[in-house]
């Protein structure tokens, strides 16, 4: 398909979780807002992206421009990068999809071309992903849209990094929101902890249901994607084989439990090879290539696609951080980025669509 000469929609699509249930989560993450408001990230994303703003407020915090890490928030970008795309003459739809929130986004006015938002409970989590989520999903297909479906769950990628390990038997290094070294060690420390106590009452790794047997594995993201893959092996998204795919905009939160569904063989590759693409930022991988490798390990069953664009050529301190791995992926940004270089935007355009993005939404802070 030749996006760049025919204009189809582009559905995007936020899947937000509830936080992790960690102890002494915000020890972990720099995603969330501080001790006991971890979980309003998701919902203060989704405002960012569909208005440039949020509604949301902090109880006892003033709103920053920036993350604790001195960078801006991807949501911030990616709610400019939506916008450009609108400009270059794409209909632009957002979709949100809450599980188990207790804060859900307030919307006053969005700025995109359309707005849905769904809640779900926790224990209805795999009917919804079937009966709503995917039929979405196949409804973007019919209409030949780009569908791209980004992420925000605070913490997710310490299981992620737990499945990883469990599953190629080695010790990934932690990755995440932080490059905090305090953080980072934290979080391996409790890698381990659970690495270690999952052996201790499993002897091998054999289901994926072993580890959404006990919330000390898992949280509602895992869920949420192998009922996606699942449910796709079944009914695919099109059957006109490579006509459609829907885009995983995300990083190491996507990839463990498909990884881990395929290297259990509770999903075949062929089922996935034309249904689902990972498109995310290049600095996800740079992190863990020395244990996985994205010809090996990854492409077999699901193709890859990373960003090019140099952020160190931004006027913003804010955005250069992300070259120095403050900030790696989130809110669906390497899939816009990604896309915005398939519909042949050149590096200067993006960078100077983030610049004055950075731009605006320093105002509203003056």
């Amino acid at each position: 398909m030749n996006l760049a000469s025919e204009k189809p929609a582009i559905c995007f699509s936020m899947i937000n979780c509830a936080a992790t249930e960690l102890p002494q989560l915000h020890l972990l993450s720099d995603a969330g807002a501080g001790v006991g408001l971890m979980d309003m990230t998701p919902a203060l994303d989704a405002e960012i992206i569909a208005s440039g703003y949020h509604l949301t407020e902090i109880p006892g915090i003033t709103a920053q421009p920036f993350l604790s890490s001195g960078a801006v928030s991807p949501a911030v970008l990616v709610h400019g990068l939506l916008k450009a795309f609108q400009q270059r003459g794409h209909l632009v739809q957002m979709k949100v999809y809450s599980f188990a929130l207790d804060h859900l986004p307030q919307i006053a006015d969005y700025q995109l071309d359309g707005y849905q938002h769904w809640f779900c409970q926790s224990e209805n989590i795999e009917d919804f992903v079937q009966t709503l989520l995917l039929k979405e999903l196949r409804q973007e297909a019919d209409q030949q849209s780009i569908s791209i479906v980004g992420e925000c769950g605070v913490g997710g990628t310490t299981f992620s990094t737990l499945w990883l390990n469990l599953l190629f038997n080695q010790q990934f290094p932690p990755v995440g929101s932080t490059a905090k070294a305090e953080k980072l060690q934290r979080k391996l420390a409790l890698i381990n902890q659970l690495q270690q106590q999952f052996v201790t009452e499993n002897s091998s790794l054999t289901s994926t249901d072993q580890l959404l047997s006990s919330s000390n594995y898992h949280d509602h993201f895992q869920r949420v994607v192998l009922a996606m893959a699942k449910n796709l092996a079944d009914f695919p998204l099109s059957f006109e084989p490579l006509k459609h795919k829907a885009i995983l905009a995300g990083g190491l939160m996507y990839l463990a439990p498909i990884l881990a569904a395929l290297k259990l063989n509770e999903i075949s590759k062929e089922a996935l090879v034309d249904q689902l693409e990972q498109w995310t930022t290049r600095w996800i991988y740079q992190g863990v290539d020395s244990h996985l490798s994205i010809e090996k390990d990854i492409q077999p069953s699901l193709a890859v696609k990373t960003h090019q664009t140099n952020f160190s050529l931004s006027r913003h301190q804010s955005i250069r951080l992300y070259e120095q791995g403050q900030v790696v992926e989130g809110c669906g940004l390497g899939g816009c980025l990604v896309l915005a270089e398939q519909l042949g935007m050149t590096e200067a355009e993006i960078i100077q669509v983030l610049d004055n993005t950075v731009d605006q939404w320093q105002k509203q802070f003056c």
